[in-house]
């Protein structure tokens, strides 16, 4: 297994003899923070027998840095997209050859099993057609979201958010 806890040390000040340290997450296989540093956003490998894509599936959730309780934000079948993509915009990923954002207004929202459905697809992903699918797409938008780098058969591709202009 590659996971791994996620956990908030608290460095000590002035006299305090030791460090403060609280688990905030098991299991975390990926990880980044979330705009403005307030949250982590990470993700855990799940079994899911009751969703239409049953079987292992990789859980997007994040939790605040002061440690309050975990949210889930998207769920997407294991093997074919990675840890997504973030940026100010929301959360980036691919997933049937295709592009799609779950926006963070959008990530917040309950019920999670809509979590695809609250995503919105904005352009295919040209190179994917003959990728195989050994390794997951791997998403990253620019810092000003309108071009996206991701894992094609060619290694990296680039194309504007909306599909145009593909490299």
């Amino acid at each position: 297994s590659n996971a791994t806890a996620l956990w908030r040390v608290d460095v000590p000040k002035g006299d305090a003899p030791h460090a403060d340290a609280r688990q905030l997450a098991p299991n975390v296989w990926s990880y980044a923070w979330a705009p403005g540093g307030e949250a982590v956003v990470y993700s855990l490998v799940q079994h899911d027998t009751t969703g239409p894509s049953a079987g292992p599936i990789l859980q997007i959730r994040s939790v605040s840095r002061d440690g309050g309780a975990s949210q889930e934000l998207l769920s997407l079948p294991l093997g074919e997209s990675a840890f997504p993509g973030i940026n100010h915009d929301g959360l980036w990923f691919a997933r049937d050859g295709a592009l799609w954002l779950l926006p963070w207004q959008d990530a917040s929202r309950s019920p999670v099993a809509e979590g695809v459905q609250r995503a919105r697809r904005l352009a295919s992903l040209p190179g994917l057609e003959n990728q195989r699918r050994r390794e997951p797409v791997q998403v990253r938008p620019a810092p000003d979201s309108r071009r996206i780098a991701y894992t094609c058969d060619a290694g990296l591709c680039l194309v504007d958010a909306n599909g145009d202009n593909p490299t």
